[in-house]
């Protein structure tokens, strides 16, 4: 008995150091990121600035570009930085949803997980409060609200806060994540018109039609039916747990120790 309660001292000093460790390097990958993100905003604002002046060599193609108040620009570097982002964490998150989608079919065994999405989301964190700045200097008061319900729910996954596995948060926070896979769509659409970009039977036209198309499919996608087939898994998960146990985590933690 004595040597039992010794052991599950150790195992539980053992995840302790594991769990601070890693929320350590989630700190840190976080810091990395907003470091790297901020210096990415000013650079790209200050090469828009350069280049949008009438003696720059671009100012004719740029023409539309030329002569942009501060904010403006602030705002196109929004637009040229957002789809990074968003191809950088809604890939892996578009995946894990597909990968659920495929894989997990019983609703009484936790939703599979892969803690390479919390490094993911982890970047994303050091991206929102940067973009978190420039709205406020922007004041942009929708957007803020969004970016602030975003680090709240990103801040939580990473560092545990909804301790519950079915239904897990990683699925939660994958089909939240995938979202961004339609904001490249969208800000093409404004850098292209903002160049004077109309459909026409030119390449950059043809393009700029295409893209202006799969917007609705795109949204429709990774929007609609991402938060549909999560509703439909919580409505499952629901139907094979008492409700209470799924909100305390109850049910998650018997699930996950049977394994």
């Amino acid at each position: 008995m004595l040597i039992a309660a010794k052991t599950d001292n150790v195992d539980d000093a053992a995840r302790e150091y594991a769990y601070d460790d890693e929320s350590d390097r989630f700190f840190m990958i976080s810091c990395l990121s907003t470091a790297t993100f901020a210096m990415l905003y000013v650079g790209i604002y200050l090469l828009l600035h350069r280049i949008t002046k009438p003696s720059s060599l671009l100012s004719t193609w740029l023409s539309r570009w030329v002569g942009l108040p501060p904010h403006e620009l602030l705002r196109i570097a929004i637009r040229i930085i957002g789809p990074i982002h968003a191809l950088y964490t809604g890939i892996p998150s578009m995946k894990a949803v597909v990968y659920i989608l495929q894989h997990h079919i019983d609703d009484s065994l936790p939703w599979p997980e892969d803690e390479t999405l919390k490094d993911v989301v982890s970047v994303s964190i050091g991206y929102m409060i940067v973009d978190t700045v420039v709205q406020v200097i922007l004041r942009e008061r929708l957007i803020l609200l969004h970016h602030i319900l975003t680090l709240f729910t990103e801040i939580g996954f990473v560092w545990n806060v909804y301790q519950t596995y079915v239904p897990s948060p990683y699925f939660a926070t994958a089909v939240y994540m995938a979202t961004e896979l339609s904001v490249p769509f969208l800000h093409t659409e404004f850098l292209l018109r903002k160049l004077g970009v109309h459909p026409t039977s030119t390449i950059i036209g043809v393009f700029y039609t295409v893209n202006l198309l799969l917007i609705p499919f795109a949204w429709i996608l990774f929007r609609i039916w991402t938060f549909l087939f999560l509703f439909s898994k919580l409505y499952s998960a629901w139907g094979t747990h008492r409700f209470g146990s799924i909100l305390i985590g109850e049910e998650g933690w018997r699930a996950q120790e049977s394994l």
